[in-house]
């Protein structure tokens, strides 16, 4: 196979495709990207570079892939079409339903909901309020479950929300492909912006001008603990985060510290947060960042939030972690959140990130950071090299384009 190989990726969950359409067209391959007219904002390329807004290169797409007669049956998607002049096809996210109808080597890359979620429709049927919700939930669970029992590859993580949905799907071992494939960063964008703290915006102005500490927390909120939420990894640990930064204002109050908050809209998880944080007298310590836009911040618009952080927090649910660690790694803070410390051996020789769990592990790390600014700044850029080493497009590229042509190539010959 040859390295003209012409590569289709759909699903671009947190730009991750955007990232490798990239990398494989830098060896060569005529990769080229498709995006739904109506996908959500964190899986535009735009959100992330401010300029393919005026439009984009000829090798990325925007169609309406995901109308509502493919919700019903995914091969009625024009996509179909398009994706039949491809030697291989790689998706995420709900692209996985078209797998029954392309009948092109296909590659299943998985980002979370589509393994753990989406084809368990009836666990989570109460999150669908209305008749025609919970039609379209159970609707879009069979063709999931359909599109991963069709295609040739799945690409996972070893961390235990995928290992359970697997064992739960009944998926052979030998279309699960043994190799990690780090998230990719484009870590030339995400780097410390020295001129963050001088911007007008008011969010910034608002941190900056009244806190002398900043955590950063841009994560979902995710607090519902139950059984099913965490065993598919749909629970964050928020509260957790929330507890041990009360403790650690109680315990440094000259730290006039503050917790950054991106306020999404209304929901009953953000009053059950806003909640805690009046009972636990936090108010004042609280910044809720006011979204610039109805579906929230683009990427390139959280880069002046994370250099102003002097910590970043993601999450402390189950153990795995996403993009969140590695641009606030990348952008030189020390990034607060619980890993699995057995996997994470499995996956890299060392890494930077502050694993802790409990409001108490939480709040003492939050004093020695603040207390220590010379060795906060020492893991600030010992995560940045971590994140270079191990996520940045040049350094995590050749995992995916040497699967990708090895795959092509045993597909190919089993045609």
């Amino acid at each position: 196979m040859e390295c003209g190989l012409r590569i289709a990726l759909y699903g671009n969950t947190v730009n991750n495709f955007f990232a490798v359409a990239r990398a494989l067209r830098a060896t060569g391959m005529d990769a080229h990207l498709f995006i739904d007219s109506n996908a959500e904002f964190n899986q535009l390329p735009e959100s992330e570079q401010p300029e393919l807004r005026r439009g984009y290169p000829e090798w990325m797409h925007k169609g309406p892939y995901h109308s509502m007669s493919a919700r019903f049956w995914p091969g009625t998607s024009p996509l179909v079409r398009e994706l039949a002049n491809f030697d291989l096809v790689m998706v995420s996210g709900g692209g996985v339903r078209l797998a029954p109808f392309v009948k092109r080597p296909f590659i299943f890359y998985v980002t979370g909901w589509d393994l753990t979620v989406a084809p368990f429709p009836f666990r989570f049927f109460n999150r669908s309020r209305g008749i025609a919700p919970k039609i379209a939930a159970l609707l879009g669970g069979f063709w999931q479950r359909r599109g991963i029992a069709s295609v040739d590859q799945l690409w996972t993580q070893p961390f235990s929300p995928f290992r359970i949905a697997t064992e739960r799907l009944g998926i052979e071992q030998r279309r699960i492909v043994p190799r990690y494939f780090p998230i990719m960063v484009d870590t030339d964008l995400f780097r410390v912006d020295p001129e963050a703290r001088h911007q007008k915006d008011a969010n910034i102005r608002r941190l900056v001008d009244h806190h002398g500490f900043i955590v950063f927390h841009p994560s979902r909120l995710m607090i519902d603990r139950a059984a099913r939420f965490v065993e598919t990894g749909q629970w964050k640990g928020n509260d957790a985060l929330i507890e041990g930064f009360a403790r650690f204002v109680r315990s440094a109050p000259d730290a006039r510290a503050a917790l950054a908050l991106i306020e999404r809209g209304p929901s009953r998880t953000l009053q059950q947060v806003k909640h805690l944080i009046a009972r636990l007298g936090i108010e004042k310590n609280v910044v809720w960042l006011q979204c610039p836009h109805p579906y929230g911040f683009d990427r390139a618009e959280l880069l002046p939030l994370y250099s102003v952080a002097d910590v970043v927090a993601d999450e402390f649910g189950i153990g795995w972690f996403g993009s969140v660690v590695i641009e606030g790694l990348s952008v030189e803070k020390p990034v607060l959140c619980h890993v699995d410390e057995d996997v994470m051996k499995q996956l890299y020789p060392w890494h930077p990130i502050v694993s802790v769990r409990t409001p108490d592990q939480i709040a003492a790390s939050l004093v020695d950071l603040w207390r220590d600014p010379h060795n906060r700044r020492l893991k600030g850029e010992r995560g940045r090299q971590w994140a270079v080493e191990f996520h940045s497009i040049d350094r995590a590229s050749a995992r995916y384009v040497d699967q990708i042509r090895e795959a092509a190539e045993l597909m190919h010959a089993c045609a």
